[in-house]
């Protein structure tokens, strides 16, 4: 907790609160002397070295003031011995800071901390530094003004708030997002790569077009575009309550276990080798002929790999989304009659082969 409160106020405020509670071990750095800073982190450091190898839990936490601040942020040995000591703590105040380190905390974690978020959460213009220095800023609308709510990424009425916008829409978000950013990566890896497929396979890199241009230029804006876009929008794992109350929801998160390398990858293999069986599949059907004894045309091949590029990846929405409604399926429907029926237009030109399929 970061605040321009006294040291006595603060401390009174942590406890009422249930930051700092009763049995804790609080460690205290107030003195604006270097020498003293220096015994006093590290005093807390040995303490927490002797608590760790006799296996012994026991809660510390930590009152900084700005006079010490003043003094040890400039050092970097004693930032560093302070972070390290605040890292080990189960609470940490800094009392009478100024905006600028309010600031420099938080950059001191974000330096030497590098595995984790910073999150800043203030409702008045003293906290404007430390919100835009962190990693997500939170601020909070009310009688201390609205320049916290401005410059922060999200601005709450209460503080009661924030515990919804973590657990129910900033998980929800992380998850669906991460689906959204994996699924257009795999969606365009089984677009693409038939005609790779097919460019090394059938015309020796000749760099034939496998489709049309305009089909190509619809298929990310008309036919695959609006499905993941619900699902973006409307998926739920789970209720509202089950989010916001249950713990085991967010831990995933944390652990980064909806969006990592290993899981791009493995959405990207999984695209390949579903356009390599597009492609053979689909090489398959057309190398038979037809009643009169006529094969089908190349544009006849490249129709049929472009169908499957649109349905396949269109019906896998159905395979990781939690929650069905007609929309969705509507929806699905709808995005493949938009294919069939700006192809049956396009048929209906007499420009070349390829859109006198359906004539025929």
């Amino acid at each position: 907790m970061l605040t321009g409160d006294k040291v006595e106020t603060a401390r009174t405020i942590g406890f009422s609160c249930n930051l700092l509670q009763e049995g804790m071990i609080i460690h205290n750095v107030l003195e604006k002397d270097v020498e003293k800073i220096r015994i006093d982190l590290d005093t807390a450091l040995v303490q927490m070295a002797e608590d760790q190898a006799n296996f012994k839990t026991i809660k510390r936490g930590i009152i900084v003031s700005g006079d010490a601040l003043v003094t040890l942020m400039p050092v970097p040995e004693l930032a560093k011995k302070l972070n390290d000591v605040a890292n080990s703590c189960e609470a940490v105040l800094c009392c009478r800071v100024s905006p600028k380190q309010k600031k420099d905390i938080v950059e001191l974690v974000k330096k030497n901390v590098t595995h984790v978020k910073t999150l800043a959460i203030g409702d008045g213009a003293n906290d404007v530094n430390m919100i835009t220095e962190a990693h997500i800023g939170v601020g909070i609308r009310g009688v201390e003004g609205q320049q916290a709510a401005r410059a922060s990424d999200y601005a709450v009425g209460e503080f009661k708030s924030l515990r919804r916008l973590i657990f129910l829409y900033g998980r929800e978000s992380y998850r669906r997002n991460s689906v959204l950013v994996l699924y257009s990566f795999y969606k365009n890896v089984v677009l693409v790569m038939p005609q790779f497929w097919y460019a090394i396979i059938f015309v020796n890199m000749s760099g034939v077009t496998l489709y049309h241009a305009y089909l190509y230029q619809l298929i990310n804006v008309v036919y695959t575009s609006i499905p993941i876009m619900l699902y973006a929008i409307f998926d739920r794992d789970a209720t509202d309550d089950e989010l916001e109350f249950s713990p085991q929801y967010y831990f995933p998160g944390t652990k980064k276990l909806y969006f990592n390398t290993m899981i791009f990858w493995q959405w990207f293999t999984f695209g390949c080798l579903q356009s390599v069986i597009i492609v053979m599949c689909c090489s398959l059907l057309t190398m038979q002929p037809q009643v009169d004894g006529i094969y089908p045309g190349f544009w006849s091949f490249g129709v049929l790999v472009f169908t499957m590029t649109i349905l396949i990846p269109s019906l896998r929405i159905l395979t990781f989304s939690y929650s069905y409604s007609f929309m969705n399926i509507f929806v699905l429907t709808m995005s493949f009659l938009l294919f069939v029926l700006s192809f049956l237009i396009l048929s209906s030109w007499a420009s070349n082969e390829h859109y006198q399929l359906f004539s025929e």
